[in-house]
């Protein structure tokens, strides 16, 4: 089956939000391989719609005026969901995902960035870094975990602070959220209605994005369409989760291919395109999939990777994370979408 248009808008609406991120140095984002033009411009997404909660404010400060300007201080943000709370949160399948924010202009001393594990009595720090190069950059940055520092299961939460002063910390500027890691085999698709609908239309749409046979969609979609008790569900819950996982797992073969390709000087410039177009056919079809079972982090993680691949599908990915449907903040959202576009 081939790709069809998607409105991350309207997917946004129904689904129900949770995202991840993580490992170890902070950069101004890097650009990906080039991908073959062809398979760059016939992939697109079909996703569903989520409820969407408004951002709370996650943006702190001390008694003076910190080291962002305050015309620009709302724009330092994560790239991630928010939940019907108002909360930045994350989910993820991944062991390696990377948190994704946007850096005004600062002259900021460093950023640190924590992440603790949510204990009963006490929170315990499992990662801790010390980013010293922060000072007057700006744009899309990003910051990965070692491998494996989330455990399947565990609640944690995460703090990104700019400090702008060596000794006096009461000006610090910090975001923050929560963040946890999935087991993929235990995964469900929610028995949501909307979510169900969007995804029946997307495995028999005339240009699904999804790589199942045709035969096996059209199962899954009347499957869908009928009864839709928890064994039912479940069911195709189940058979998707498969299909996720097997993709997932081909994804990494194919990057591993590939970088064993990029490092050999003899290879054949073709075979190397040919990767590229394996690894991009797979890209939105995990980030949509991702999406279905609200691990968005994971789906904010694949679209910022290749968002020069996919511009069209990262800029309605951050119009849906920024929506504008506030007047009070609508050049704030407006202008976020603009530079990180740009980024």
């Amino acid at each position: 089956m081939n790709k069809l248009n998607f409105s991350w808008q309207s997917f946004l609406i129904f689904a129900g939000l949770g995202v991840g991120l993580n490992p170890a140095i902070a950069a101004i984002p890097h650009q990906t391989e080039a991908m073959s033009p062809t398979a760059a411009t016939e992939l697109s997404l079909n996703l569903p719609d989520t409820d969407r909660g408004q951002p709370g404010s996650t943006a702190g400060g001390g008694k003076r005026g910190g080291c962002i300007n305050r015309e620009t201080k709302v724009l330092f943000r994560p790239v991630l969901p928010v939940n019907a709370q108002g909360e930045v949160t994350a989910r993820t399948v991944s062991t390696d995902l990377d948190f994704w924010w946007y850096m005004p202009e600062n002259d900021a001393v460093r950023a640190e960035f924590s992440v603790f594990a949510q204990n009963n009595d006490a929170d315990a720090l499992v990662h801790y870094q010390v980013i010293n190069d922060i000072s007057q950059k700006s744009g899309l940055m990003q910051v990965e975990l070692p491998d494996n520092t989330l455990k399947v299961g565990q609640a944690y939460w995460w703090d990104l602070t700019l400090a702008c002063d060596e000794v006096d910390r009461s000006a610090d500027i910090y975001l923050f959220g929560s963040v946890e890691r999935q087991n993929i085999a235990q995964m469900m698709l929610p028995n949501d209605p909307a979510l169900l609908d969007s995804l029946a239309a997307a495995l028999v749409a005339d240009n699904s994005d999804f790589s199942l046979s045709t035969a096996e969609a059209q199962e899954l979609a009347a499957a869908l369409g009928g009864s839709r008790d928890t064994a039912t569900v479940k069911m195709v819950s189940d058979r998707l989760l498969t299909h996720f996982n097997a993709l997932r797992n081909d994804y990494a073969k194919v990057n591993q291919s590939l970088a064993k390709a990029q490092q050999n000087p003899g290879i054949n410039q073709t075979e190397i395109q040919s990767l590229e177009a394996q690894r991009g056919q797979m890209v939105l079809e995990l980030a949509q999939l991702s999406a279905f079972y609200g691990v968005w982090g994971d789906t904010v993680d694949f679209l910022a990777e290749y968002r020069s691949d996919y511009p069209e599908d990262w800029q309605s990915l951050l119009k849906a994370l920024f929506p504008a449907d506030d007047p009070n903040t609508v050049e704030e959202e407006d202008l976020i979408i603009r530079l990180l576009s740009q980024s």
